[in-house]
């Protein structure tokens, strides 16, 4: 008992910063919603913290010695204050993205987005709940030193609660510390690599390890880039464009799913004229589009055995080939007005790289797909061998504001969904008129090259939920892994557009493009086709991963989700 009440002295000196601490960290789970859901536990979100915020109470107390307690006041009080104001305006806690855009915020960036955020009334409401908390924990503090005798059982249950904390919280910090010294970002964002997320501090620390790591990551990637070799190149493909889209369910569009409602007519006549053939089997690696974006652009995949950044990217491998390379991205566009786009899209806005890939690329972001159009190069660009790639906002959350109003062909009673009731058939509605959306879009791009000798691939980041078999939209991110989930948020589509000219001057690629339909892919191999299709010769390609090849190996395992075998996962439903 001696040396529990020992150990206890911190917080009968500063019960209120502890007591504000573990208020703060729990009220996080009722205010968050479902955005931490899958991150944390509800039930351990008030005990695991437990010894973290102990831990800030002995630091007060050790400081209070040289009269500096004040200090772990007010950290304790912005970081978790913090938080909640991320909260409110961003609909994120602490995360990978919240501290790079910390770490990259200049003071004049600072004080803009101060003065921009103290109109909002989400502003004052987390203000609100931070010093209306921090009152409470005072005069909570208050009380229970009036308390008779409260330094023995309570004091016992609390002790023994913060040793049990301390114990469950060794192998998250012990983690944590490995995130500092780890060289992969691929290999700190898998899960068992991951701490538990379940204090602000531990969110914070993750998230400053995260970037430090990518930033030694990026400027080796650069460096592999630079290094990179191309043997030869025949230019067999004069133009390729390559369309990636966003957020699209597959089981939304009748090309996939013939008795949907007809959110893809155009890409639908295309197929029926035999110049657009659907792939039926394709799933992405991951639900993130960032996670995403670094496995289709590298020519490094899940088999590799080292590192992603020991590889090229493959719009580096075109240039080095000779082929222009133009990118409109209405994501990543180096002025995008969303500072998540900024960050996710690393491997684009990174300047040394996105000097490396691009000869062409769009500054601006726009309201609308297909307003981005206009920045695409003048016709005469394409007269020489081009590479284009254009990536869409497609059918993004919030999915109104990815099509004009004027442009909405279905209503909530068009929609079938028994899940959500009349909100899921509206949001349903609303996700099927940005499909529509997004065909139209998509069919222009290939109008345009439609009397070049011209090939086009289409296909979607990762998929999405759209109250197709729960009472939910968008994707999770956590250790939940279902059938149901794998199709819905997983499996993608995957197209290839052939133009006349193309069909006519190519009829090999073409019947090897149509004897793939049915074939095994996962969007991780993409690079290795589209060499191929450019006749790029260099000893990056493997043919054992190229789906027109005769050697494509069918049976290699897709891996999603950094950990589940999807091909594993299905045979179990």
């Amino acid at each position: 008992m001696r040396y529990l009440q020992s150990m206890l002295t911190p917080l009968k000196q500063h019960t209120a910063l502890f007591l504000f601490a573990v208020l703060m960290t729990t009220l996080v789970i009722p205010v968050c919603g479902n955005i931490l859901a899958d991150f944390v536990d509800p039930f351990l979100s008030f005990l695991l913290p437990m010894f973290g915020c102990y831990l800030a109470a002995a630091l007060a107390y050790a400081l209070s010695k040289v009269r500096l307690a004040w200090l772990v006041w007010v950290l304790v009080v912005i970081i978790c204050g913090g938080e909640m104001l991320c909260i409110f305006c961003y609909h994120s806690f602490y995360s990978v993205h919240v501290v790079e855009l910390l770490l990259e915020t200049n003071p004049k960036e600072s004080t803009e987005f101060l003065s921009s955020i103290s109109a909002q009334a989400s502003t004052w409401w987390s203000l609100l709940i931070t010093f209306a908390t921090l009152f409470f924990s005072i005069l909570l503090a208050k009380v229970t030193e009036r308390i008779p005798n409260w330094k023995h059982v309570p004091a016992c249950l609390i002790g023994l609660l913060i040793l049990w904390s301390g114990i469950r919280q060794i192998s998250s910090y012990t983690k944590l510390v490995k995130c500092f010294g780890a060289d992969s970002t691929m290999l700190i964002s898998e899960e068992r690599n991951m701490p538990h997320f379940n204090t602000p501090m531990v969110r914070l620390l993750y998230g400053y390890a995260y970037n430090r790591v990518s930033t030694k990551e990026l400027s080796k990637l650069a460096e592999s880039c630079k290094g990179a070799q191309v043997e030869s190149c025949t230019f067999k493909s004069p133009l390729i464009i390559m369309i990636m889209g966003e957020s699209y369910n597959k089981y939304h569009s009748p090309l996939y799913n013939p008795s949907y409602l007809p959110t893809t007519p155009r890409l639908s006549a295309l197929e029926k004229d035999s110049l657009l053939v659907p792939f039926y089997d394709v799933v992405s690696p991951s639900n993130l589009t960032s996670t995403v974006m670094r496995h289709v652009f590298s020519m490094w995949d899940s088999q590799c055995q080292d590192d992603w950044s020991e590889y090229s990217l493959f719009p580096v491998l075109f240039r080095k080939a000779g082929y222009q390379v133009a990118f409109l991205t209405n994501q990543f566009a180096l002025k995008t007005n969303n500072l998540w786009n900024a960050v996710g899209g690393t491997i684009f806005n990174s300047p040394e790289l996105s000097d490396i890939q691009f000869d062409v690329r769009n500054k601006e972001q726009y309201e609308y797909d297909m307003q981005m159009l206009k920045e695409l190069p003048s016709t005469e660009f394409f007269d020489k061998p081009t590479l284009l790639i254009v990536h869409l906002y497609g059918q993004h959350v919030e999915y109104d504001k990815r099509y004009p109003s004027e442009e909405a062909p279905f209503k909530a009673e068009d929609e079938r969904t028994p899940f959500g009731g009349q909100r899921g058939r509206e949001m349903a509605a609303h996700y099927d008129n940005a499909t529509a959306y997004n065909d139209k879009v998509v069919d222009a791009i290939f109008n345009l090259f439609k009397d070049r000798d011209a090939i086009g691939i289409y296909l979607s980041d990762h998929g999405e939920e759209v109250f197709d078999w729960r009472d939910k939209f968008e994707r999770t991110s956590g250790k939940e892994m279902t059938t149901e989930i794998a199709r819905y948020q997983y499996e993608v589509p995957f197209m290839f557009y052939l133009s006349p000219s193309y069909r006519q001057h190519h009829p090999d690629v073409d019947e090897s493009i149509r004897a793939a339909q049915h074939i095994p892919y996962i969007t991780e191999r993409l690079p290795h086709t589209l060499l191929q299709l450019a006749g790029i010769k260099c000893k990056e390609y493997d043919e054992t991963k190229d789906i027109l090849s005769p050697r494509y190996n069918r049976h290699a395992k897709r891996i999603i989700r950094h950990d589940v075998d999807y091909d594993e996962l299905m045979k179990s439903k």
